[in-house]
């Protein structure tokens, strides 16, 4: 097996770089090939273990490379369900902030947006006379490409097939045009500001982006610099993840940080206990003391969500500021600033929900399958809000009650059966490999649309809810439930007088 691996990279790597890997297959017939001729060899020898071992030797060749070409196919990403044209620029917002994960005090912190507009429909333009022509946005720009690459070959025994993971994102299309000038209207369209997952990027959610915009909304999307492990500005400049400032920054030694990780894990057992032992409606007041020591415990996340929340504030904050100047660009001018929203997948969720309490102009906002955090568990939030979790989470999302506790607006969960953590981003559509990578059975055995049918349910609430704020729309999500079998939707009205949590 380390033969046929070494002999794979030496004869693909190059090939790959230069002029493009070679079909699998082919490599698949040399292998038969082999076989076959190992046998003939074998039989004018009289050694018959030489003819079973080579045969053995090229069946294992056969079954890797079929593996290979299996868990690397081109890149199928799902399509937008609205009848918008979508368009994608690329934005770096140089704020006055300084910048807290280098050593130079005088680093100013910069930031790296993506923005999803309506376009015109460019399907029916003669090329020939536009200038430039319109093209589809590349799914990874090409710098960015190895780096994904080798991020999902970190996930589980996949960093062999980093080359072919390479390729393949660098030739991935999003359902996107790169740059066209935003629909002429004189409508305006509502502006939502999404968050990654913490020590995701921005990419890796690039279909749900989209497919909001393809339903009339204008989506930004950040990159959080540095709490990204590795990104690159549309300038070349790179961003690269540096833990021991991290750790101190949040501690005066990496010795009591660690300690400070010692006593999280330990603070999360103590809740899991709590919850596991009567629920937590049985164990109220102990869960509250348990949760809001992990609040206090200063780590990565309670670090890292200040830091997030002002990244969007400053974002919308220059978005008001430009839209305001006579320069506006008609980008710009197409945003309704009078209806913000906010959504956020993983620790993406609480940092859209802190921001929505400091910004106070949110219509709504959405956590898609992220634990609440920060001061939203302390105090009272009066905006609208949807979760989006799979159905595995039901008995475990102790702080979703908590939460609800203290909530001031209508409130939403959908739960989706069968979802995994990474099922609600674009990282399945990547590698049918993925899928099977993190193990969890009940997702690994439904039928192979279902990745498709948890986007399209995802999609789908997060459209029903900003329709609903931001455009008066019936809000139903109980369609929800017809359009996949197992998804559970559930609604909480507001506390008139909600108690304080202490």
């Amino acid at each position: 097996m380390a033969f046929c691996r070494a002999a794979f990279f030496y004869i693909s790597g190059p090939i790959n770089e230069i002029a493009g890997m070679i079909d699998l297959l082919f490599y698949t017939g040399i292998l038969l090939i082999l076989a076959f001729l190992s046998r003939r060899i074998s039989n004018r020898v009289g050694k018959n273990w030489l003819s079973r071992g080579l045969t053995t030797a090229a069946s294992f060749c056969l079954l890797f490379a079929t593996f290979i070409f299996w868990a690397t196919p081109s890149i199928n990403l799902p399509l937008p369900s609205g009848t918008h044209t979508v368009g994608l620029s690329h934005w770096v917002i140089n704020t006055d902030r300084t910048e807290p994960f280098t050593l130079n005090p005088s680093d100013k912190r910069k930031l790296h947006i993506k923005v999803w507009y309506p376009t015109a429909d460019v399907s029916n333009i003669d090329f020939l006379h536009y200038r430039p022509a319109p093209k589809l946005a590349a799914y990874a720009s090409p710098n960015m490409a190895p780096v994904h690459a080798a991020l999902i070959g970190s996930i589980g025994p996949l960093s062999f097939l980093e080359p072919r993971l390479k390729k393949a994102l660098a030739e991935a299309k999003l359902s996107t045009y790169a740059g066209p000038a935003p629909l002429k209207t004189n409508e305006k369209f509502p502006v939502l500001l999404f968050s990654h997952g913490h020590r995701a990027h921005l990419d890796f959610f690039s279909t749900t982006m989209q497919d909001l915009a393809s339903h009339g909304y204008i989506v930004i999307g950040i990159n959080h610099s540095y709490e990204v492990p590795h990104s690159i500005m549309p300038t070349g400049e790179t961003f690269s993840r540096t833990d021991h400032i991290m750790e101190h920054s949040a501690a005066s030694d990496a010795q009591t940080y660690q300690s400070y990780e010692k006593q999280l894990a330990t603070l999360t057992n103590n809740i899991n206990n709590i919850t596991s032992n009567g629920g937590f409606e049985a164990n109220k007041e102990r869960f509250a003391q348990a949760y809001n020591a992990i609040i206090d415990t200063p780590q990565d996340l309670t670090y890292d969500l200040p830091i997030r929340v002002a990244d969007m504030l400053s974002t919308i904050q220059f978005m008001e500021h430009a839209a305001k100047q006579a320069s506006a660009s008609a980008l710009l001018k197409m945003m309704d600033l009078s209806k913000v929203g906010a959504f956020g997948m993983s620790f993406g969720g609480p940092t859209s929900a802190e921001f929505c309490r400091q910004y106070g102009k949110c219509i709504a906002a959405a956590n898609i399958d992220g634990k609440n955090w920060g001061d939203m568990l302390r105090a009272p939030l009066d905006v609208p809000m949807l979760w989006i979790a799979g159905t595995y989470t039901q008995g475990e999302r102790f702080d979703v009650p908590y939460t609800l506790e203290n909530w001031q607006a209508s409130a939403f969960r959908v739960l989706v059966p069968g979802a995994t953590h990474q099922a609600f981003t674009d990282v399945p559509f990547l590698s049918p490999l993925l899928d099977v990578a993190v193990l969890e059975f009940p997702y690994n055995f439904m039928p192979r649309g279902h990745r498709e049918d948890i986007h399209r349910v995802t999609n789908g609430a997060l459209v029903a809810l900003f329709d609903h704020y931001a455009k008066d729309k019936a809000f139903n999500l109980n369609m929800l439930e017809t359009a996949l079998e197992g998804v559970i939707v559930e609604e909480y009205t507001a506390k008139i007088n909600p108690a304080p949590l202490d």
